[in-house]
């Protein structure tokens, strides 16, 4: 513990500044961190790959960013939608509705989760076991997931 009560004003106040000072530095540190990124895209797709080196500099290509797939959000989008609910102690079974976007919400997902305990007691150790399960929709794709779960 430092008494500043103790210390002579000179050191008070050399105290104080390199306290603000590091402070500033926190700060300024904090908002370099920040990554910018540009909201994906669900237009029309460029691909990149099969252009050459020097249509990409062409005046055409240089406004365009490369923009993902409608497939590829249909696919964020159902990730999205893929969850199952969370049992706490006493409940048996859950449902849970989702719904997930991708791409500033232009692109959506309906799912649907399931959770039931199959064993409160597994052979008798008191180990909890859980399956579950999900399914989800973006447009003509679908998604699933199956899990199990052992707790104690």
């Amino acid at each position: 513990m430092i008494l500043i009560e103790k210390m002579p004003l000179s050191e008070k106040m050399g105290r104080s500044a390199l306290r603000t000072s590091a402070a500033v530095l926190s700060f300024l540190a904090a908002q370099t961190l920040v990554v910018y990124a540009e909201p994906l895209n669900c237009g029309d797709y460029f691909d990149i790959s099969s252009t050459d080196g020097d249509a990409l500099s062409s005046a055409e290509t240089t406004n365009k960013l490369p923009i993902a797939n409608s497939d590829l959000c249909r696919n964020l989008a159902i990730a999205n939608a893929l969850d199952e609910p969370d049992l706490i102690a006493g409940e048996k079974f859950g449902i849970k509705l989702n719904f997930g976007t991708a791409a500033n919400e232009e692109v959506t997902a309906v799912g649907i989760g399931l959770k039931t305990v199959l064993s409160d007691n597994l052979n008798g150790t008191g180990t909890r076991l859980t399956g579950g399960g999900a399914i989800a929709f973006s447009g003509d794709q679908r998604g699933t997931r199956l899990g199990l779960q052992l707790s104690w």
